[in-house]
């Protein structure tokens, strides 16, 4: 019982008397935890995604495949009615609600809301998901066709005190006005599916004008399933295409096209959605995955430096160890007063680690576009796995210094200066070029997805992107005044050009069937992209025509359509691609019209970086206006929002004025990738600085280690620089292994994941090159100090001593 007080008061002392070294490992622990913790919290909070709902090992949400000749399109929507035939077919299938998206631009007391994320659904719909519902009933709330059910927050922004329930909304181009039946709590921010109201289907029915819910091969509802037994659902996904088969001609040689279609978890939808058309933002399972890897390479480098500086510390300590074995003290006692001293150190760390993380959550949250709340960091769950995760850390940690150290025997310890063995320079060695290993791995590949991410970013597109503003627009707020409006917008003098579109480029296009007709006389079905534009499409977005002319009014046709389509489009027309003029007038059938191709474009990316130029049709047809599209001049300013606002107002009074800038739309699709370069920046930055103590430490102790070798070869004449090699020339040769590990692990891995991208960098051999300089360079400069001052010495000073 003696040894427990004094091995306490050994610890003590040994920490006063390495102080530094002690700094530099809780310095590096405290750095490395911090960052694992804050990896965690996001990771977790990321898998959190639609596990609230009670539910949720019985909900599973429907997708729906397009197959042609040429390819086969993955869509998240499905038709209307198969979600009905599947509860009328299926009596595994307990409960079905649809949600399709509704623009609802609602008037109350003559004040206007608009752009309120909304969806026309089921009745049952709070039913299935766990929605907490504050006001109304879950089985009545949406049962009458003109019923609305709002949102806390919306609620109280439109009717401020008062109650909600019974209230009378307007809505342009509805029969009878809405009637506000419930109220839910604002929706957990780890749902996927986010919406401030929720109206009946009737009021989709009506406003859309020509869906009713009945038709087979329009794909725009989201459909989800509550099934008695999940086991049940992989036999009803096989039996879907049965199912579809009598209901549509499901044949390739006759439609053009094959339906299928497929269930996926509700817990696994926003991790490993790759669909087209998703109900909302999704995350990437992959890129957790990294996250996650890169988190724990900054926390094994930090357990690293811990086990290197406490092997080197050893050094010290060996007559230590002898005379408590000399007094009785057995391997076991010994074993747990290191890994005792171990686990100490790693909970005074885990103090100065929680506030670290209390202090850089919100920085967190902005960073990773979250609202974490600080209350999660004081719950039973977090607590828990911080604490025992620390305990973990600091026992695997002190195992291999406790092991090295308790063995030694005392008899070898008290008659040598340093036993044999007992420095472990072998092991050190093994894990400071892992360090190194980890360091230049992320470094490389912190260069390479900085490169792919400023390509996506800032690469060129084939449409001009800059200084473009995009305005949503709708008959509601202009009627018949669109034309004029456009042309108001143009007499600002910040106003370069206008066009219209039901779309703008980067936004989902609607895909629908094409029939295309060939010069041979037959038709081929293909799926095609869409947009309909206005006249000065081309010229307001800088899209380069290759052949044709633009769209103008002299040249429209009262019977046809007016097509321009891209160069890749060439390819359905079974044109090769460098004849483009071969493809005017050829005969285009979309939406059961004919049209002619007027025009074609040199290819530009309508779509994220991540996927191939599809063929695109762009169909003359300004009536179908959503948007309208400014080109401003490049010194615009707050003013020219200002006025522009103020134009607004004069054609649509009490409507929102709601714009965006198409740069900064387009940068969204990037965010995950925008994501990874920041993390990997700053996990690259943290294992560099983690490396860079422990090199630090390790070089103080290499250079005390070698004192007396240094004394005596400067005895014999040796030049500062042979004394400075003889520190360095072990930690250049382990940078050299370090990269001959790093660089082929590092491509391997860019290259899996440049392959996620249909266009991307080629990176060559640079970032590899400057990825070795940088570790050479920084590892050089931080050892200097202590080789300098170890080459400055005077070599009395150690003789004497020895």
């Amino acid at each position: 019982m003696v040894f427990k007080p004094l091995f306490l008061k050994l610890a003590i002392r040994n920490i006063r008397k390495f102080w530094g070294i002690t700094v530099i490992n809780v310095l590096g622990l405290i750095i490395g935890l911090t960052c694992t913790t804050l990896i965690f919290i996001f990771v977790y909070d990321e898998y959190s995604f639609d596990r609230f709902h009670e539910n949720k090992d019985k909900i599973y949400r429907l997708g729906w495949n397009i197959k042609t000749p040429s390819e086969t399109t993955y869509l998240a929507p499905t038709p209307g009615p198969l979600g009905p035939a599947l509860i009328n077919d299926f009596p595994q299938v307990e409960k079905m609600v649809r949600f399709t998206p509704a623009r609802l631009n609602i008037t109350f007391r003559n004040n206007s809301f608009g752009n309120l994320k909304s969806f026309s659904t089921d009745p049952g719909v709070f039913e299935i998901f766990s929605f907490d519902l504050i006001m109304g009933s879950q089985s009545q709330v949406l049962s009458n066709p003109s019923s609305i059910v709002l949102s806390e927050e919306i609620a109280h922004r439109i009717f401020g005190k008062e109650s909600p329930i019974g209230k009378r909304l307007e809505l342009p181009d509805l029969r009878n006005e809405l009637t506000v039946t419930g109220v839910f709590k604002n929706l957990p921010r780890n749902s996927h599916i986010q919406f401030d109201a929720l109206t009946s289907m009737d009021v989709h029915y009506e406003l859309s004008g020509w869906d009713d819910g009945t038709d087979w091969y329009t794909s725009i509802y989201y459909t989800y399933l509550q099934l008695a037994d999940p086991s049940f659902a992989d036999e009803l996904e096989q039996q879907l295409p049965f199912l579809i088969n009598r209901y549509i001609d499901n044949e390739v040689s006759v439609t053009g096209r094959e339906y299928s279609g497929s269930l996926v978890p509700l817990s696994q939808l926003y991790l490993n959605s790759d669909r087209r058309y998703e109900i909302g933002p999704t995350s990437d399972k992959r890129l957790l995955f990294f996250f996650s890897v890169a988190g724990l390479f900054v926390l094994l480098i930090a357990c690293v430096n811990y086990i290197t500086l406490s092997t080197a510390r050893s050094i010290k300590r060996y007559k230590e160890i002898g005379i408590h074995k000399t007094l009785g003290a057995d391997k076991s006692q010994l074993f747990g007063q290191f890994i005792g001293e171990s686990v100490g150190i790693i909970l005074s760390s885990l103090l100065a680690v929680y506030v670290l993380t209390v202090l850089l959550l919100p920085s967190t949250n902005s960073f990773s576009d979250k609202t974490i709340a600080p209350s999660f960091l004081w719950s039973t769950e977090f607590l828990l796995a911080f604490i025992s995760g620390g305990l973990l850390i600091g026992i695997l940690s002190g195992l291999y210094p406790a092991f090295v150290l308790s063995n030694f025997q005392p008899a070898n310890i008290l008659k040598a200066s340093q036993p044999k063995g007992i420095s472990g320079s072998l092991v050190r060695k093994i894990l400071t070029g892992f360090q190194l290993f980890i360091s230049l791995f992320l470094i490389i590949s912190s260069l390479v997805i900085y490169q792919q991410t400023n390509f996506m970013l800032y690469g060129e597109t084939g449409f001009t992107k800059n200084d473009m503003m995009v305005v949503a627009i709708s008959e509601d707020a202009l009627g018949s005044q669109v034309e004029s409006f456009e042309q108001e917008l143009l007499n600002h003098p910040d106003v370069v050009k206008a066009t219209v579109s039901d779309r703008y480029p980067g936004e989902q296009t609607n895909r629908t069937q094409a029939a295309i007709r060939l010069d041979n006389g037959e038709e081929l079905i293909s799926n095609i992209d869409t947009y309909f534009v206005g006249y000065n499409f081309f010229d307001t977005y800088g899209i380069e025509l290759v052949a044709g002319t633009p769209f103008s009014p002299d040249l429209r046709s009262d019977s046809l359509f007016n097509i321009i389509i891209n160069r890749s489009s060439l390819r359905l027309l079974q044109i090769e691609s460098d004849r483009p003029d071969l493809a005017l007038e050829r005969i285009i059938t979309v939406f059961g019209t004919d049209g002619f191709v007027q025009g074609v474009t040199e290819d530009f990316h309508f779509r994220p970086f991540t996927e191939q130029i599809e063929p695109i049709a762009l169909i003359l047809l300004p009536e179908a206006f959503s948007f309208i599209s400014l080109k401003l001049n490049a010194q615009f300013n707050a003013e020219t929002i200002d006025g522009l606002e103020k134009i607004w107002n004069k054609f649509a009074p009490g409507h929102d004025f709601n714009y965006f800038f198409l740069e900064d739309k387009l940068s969204q699709n990037y965010t995950s990738q925008s994501k990874l370069r920041h993390v990997i920046f700053a996990f690259s930055f943290l294992a560099i600085l983690i490396s860079c103590l422990g090199l630090l430490g390790l070089t103080s102790f290499t250079a005390k280690q070698k004192s007396s070798e240094i004394a005596v070869r400067k005895v014999l004449g040796a030049s500062y620089f042979e004394i400075i090699q003889l520190i360095w020339k072990e930690l250049l040769l382990l940078i050299l292994l370090a990269s001959v590990f790093a660089i082929p692990v590092s491509w391997i891995f860019l290259t899996e994941w440049l392959g996620n991208f249909a266009y991307k960098v080629e990176p060559g051999v640079a970032p590899y090159v400057f990825g070795v300089l940088a570790i050479l360079i920084l590892s050089v400069l931080v050892t200097s100090y202590h080789s300098l001052k170890a080459a400055m010495v005077n070599p009395t000073d150690y003789l004497r001593s020895e």
